[in-house]
């Protein structure tokens, strides 16, 4: 379950892309960090060595254990500052098949929760964000739900005994404004990558093979938040894009060199369009701390790297704060906690007379931008762009989402104004730069 925690601070800002920022070390350097949660001003992180907690407003290292030291945990569920539902990993041989402990006093006292739970291992678990009793888990190739906190289950898809390869099989994120579609993922028989789609609640899923020429498992997967049917999917050295629900896949992202496993993929709170994937680097070097970025939803990616101090990274997962004009990020590496103010220098935030909050990204624009605003009744909006002599340029009209997309199209370089009105009365103006 990802939580991301809003600090809205609007600026206006006109400069080119840059990162004036610091990644800055939060401790567990000796662990290995699996998945982390941020919950308020608390962060919580998973790692090969049970579960742990530390303030985000302290800059220190210490962490305080919450339990489960000697496990590895893969993934957990905070209902509540007490009560928390974690799956470790379990042993292919022996009989450590206890997957599943729950504790109702913030780690003082661990239980076996595995009640009716029948798979020997669970990789991945999420709740619906309304009502957190209910329960999707991933045991291989099973799907699992609970609607009782995970006192019962029953399968969903396939059996508890179905088979699976060593994959980290995932349940995606659900959507509070769509419950009923679930998407998950991971490697198949035949090491090739899937999707599971339900859109009754996991009550019936469809198997999905992209049609790309792929050969790997899916890790990852972001929806963009206005659009259901607008899909990117992290895989091993490719990502892969789907404007129509699953129907039809192509090419986001791919290169041999180096090879990328994306382990995760996140949405920045600052923009619909800004996709963040990160994971581990396969090279002739060391393993790069680093992640990738796309301002247009996966039409072009950018790479950040990190100074690797010669020690192999990879990277298990990532959440995000807004920070105002800044993404503050959070990795879970094979080397502990970072986090990284990612500066959104061309990112421009302003306020009308009317309280009325809108955003435009990226500005300056190369191709396209995006003009994200309020619009919460749906209201029909148009926008008209005029040049700098007051001739307009380009008309967009029907606008009945949140979000308008900008493109560039014939337009020549130069700086341009825009206005977004109703029928009522000017919502927006604000200058666009075309580089």
């Amino acid at each position: 379950m990802k939580t991301v925690i809003s600090l809205f601070i609007f600026i206006s800002m006109l400069f080119p892309f840059s990162l004036f920022a610091q990644l800055t070390y939060l401790g567990l350097g000796d662990k290995r960090g699996t998945k982390i949660e941020l919950i308020e001003n608390d962060i919580y992180a998973g790692t090969d060595d049970g579960l742990y907690k530390k303030s985000l407003i302290d800059d220190d290292t210490l962490w305080t254990p919450l339990g489960l030291q000697g496990k590895y945990i893969t993934d957990f569920i905070i209902f509540n500052t007490d009560t928390i539902l974690v799956s470790v990993r379990t042993s292919t041989i022996g009989e450590d098949t206890l997957c599943l402990f729950i504790t109702y006093n913030n780690g003082t006292e661990w239980s076996n929760h595995q009640e009716g739970y029948g798979g020997k291992k669970c990789t991945a678990l999420e709740s619906y964000p309304n009502a957190p009793d209910t329960i999707y888990a991933r045991a291989n190739a099973c799907v699992a739900k609970s609607i009782d906190g995970g006192n019962t289950w029953i399968e969903v898809y396939k059996e508890w005994t179905t088979g699976g390869t060593t994959g980290k099989d995932f349940i995606h994120d659900i959507d509070p404004n769509n419950p009923g579609i679930i998407w998950a993922g991971g490697e198949g028989g035949y090491l090739n990558p899937y999707l599971l789609k339900s859109t009754d609640y996991g009550n019936n899923w469809q198997f999905i093979i992209p049609d790309v020429e792929v050969d790997n498992i899916a890790w990852s997967m972001v929806i963009h938040p206005d659009d259901i049917n607008k899909i990117l999917v992290g895989l091993s050295n490719n990502i892969i894009l789907s404007p129509d629900g699953g129907e039809s896949w192509s090419s986001s992202y791919h290169d041999h060199d180096p090879y990328i496993n994306f382990f995760d993929m996140e949405i920045s709170p600052n923009s619909n369009e800004l996709v963040y994937a990160t994971g581990l680097k396969y090279g002739t070097t060391d393993n790069e701390l680093f992640f990738f970025e796309s301002y247009d939803f996966g039409d072009t990616w950018e790479n950040v790297t990190f100074p690797s101090e010669n020690i192999d990274y990879a990277t298990y997962d990532l959440e995000i704060i807004n920070d105002g004009s800044k993404d503050e990020m959070f990795f879970a590496t094979n080397h502990g906690i970072y986090k990284f103010l990612n500066t959104l220098t061309n990112v421009d935030r302003i306020t009308d007379q009317n309280d009325c909050f809108w955003t435009l990204f990226p500005n300056p624009m190369n191709d396209r931008t995006t003009l994200s605003f309020i619009n919460l009744k749906k209201e029909n909006y148009t926008l008209k762009i005029q040049d700098s002599n007051g001739n307009c340029v380009q008309t967009i009209t029907n606008i009945t989402t949140s979000q308008v997309i900008i493109k560039k199209d014939n337009l020549p370089k130069g700086l341009y104004i825009f206005q977004l009105c109703n029928e009522r009365e000017v919502y927006v103006t604000g200058k666009l730069i075309i580089n």
